[in-house]
């Protein structure tokens, strides 16, 4: 008999939660699609994908930036390391000009004195 009293007890709840709206049939999904301020799920799928495109493309601008900064770079390294194997090259000649000079002309090489 107290079960029965129970039962009767929350089915009077229910009715009355149901009076003022809060309790419905429908299954959660659709209640919150039905809400006035509830966001499109359609809107919702376009404005990430418009989000995703744009943080792409944000990046993508991001990374050309850098692979040209890189590119840049890489160029002024280059052209100074051709300019100091120039410069190596021109000291290296000027050094060896510089000892050819100083060295006496066709001296005649002396014979040994070895005694065999």
């Amino acid at each position: 008999m107290l079960s029965d009293l129970n039962t009767l007890a929350s089915a009077g709840r229910r009715v009355a939660i149901a009076a003022e709206g809060g309790l419905t049939s429908a299954p959660r999904r659709q209640r919150l699609s039905q809400h006035p301020s509830a966001p499109n799920p359609a809107e919702s799928r376009l404005e990430k994908s418009q989000r995703q495109a744009q943080e792409g493309a944000e990046a993508r601008a991001e990374h050309d930036a850098k692979a040209s900064a890189v590119l840049v770079n890489t160029a002024r390294l280059k052209e100074l390391r051709l300019d100091k194997e120039r410069a190596d090259k021109a000291a290296a000649v000027a050094s060896a000009a510089a000892l050819a000079a100083a060295a006496p002309a066709n001296k005649p090489r002396r014979r040994s004195t070895k005694v065999t």
